[in-house]
C-alpha cells in the first residue's frame, strides 16, 4: 500500500512541477535565454558559476563555441582573487571548450 501511494505521490509531483518545467524551457534556447538574464531569481537555483557553466555549456551545444569561452573567461576576470573552488568548475570547462 506504501508503494503505491509513493508512486501516485511522484506521479502527481512529476505532472505538477517537472513537467511544465519541460514545457517552458524544455528548449536549449529557452534555458539560455534564461539564464542570460541578470537576476539570480532566473537563474533555476543555480550558483552564478553554475550559471556561467551551464550557459556557456548551451552556448557550446549551439554552435557558439566562442561565446561559450567568452562567458567562461569574463566570469574567471570577476573571480581572480576568489577561492580555487570557485573557479575549478570554470577552468576545467574552459579547457574542454578550448581543446
Amino acid at each position: 500500500m506504501q508503494l503505491q501511494t509513493l508512486g501516485a505521490t511522484v506521479a502527481r509531483d512529476f505532472e505538477m512541477r517537472a513537467l511544465p518545467f519541460f514545457e517552458r524551457f524544455g528548449k536549449p534556447e529557452k534555458m539560455r535565454d534564461r539564464l542570460r538574464s541578470g537576476m539570480p531569481k532566473d537563474w533555476f537555483t543555480l550558483s552564478g558559476e553554475q550559471r556561467i557553466e551551464l550557459l556557456a555549456a548551451i552556448e557550446s551545444s549551439l554552435g557558439n563555441q566562442a561565446k561559450a569561452i567568452e562567458l567562461i573567461d569574463a566570469e574567471l576576470t570577476k573571480l581572480r582573487d576568489a577561492l580555487p573552488k570557485k573557479r575549478y568548475a570554470l577552468e576545467a570547462l574552459r579547457a574542454k571548450l578550448a581543446a
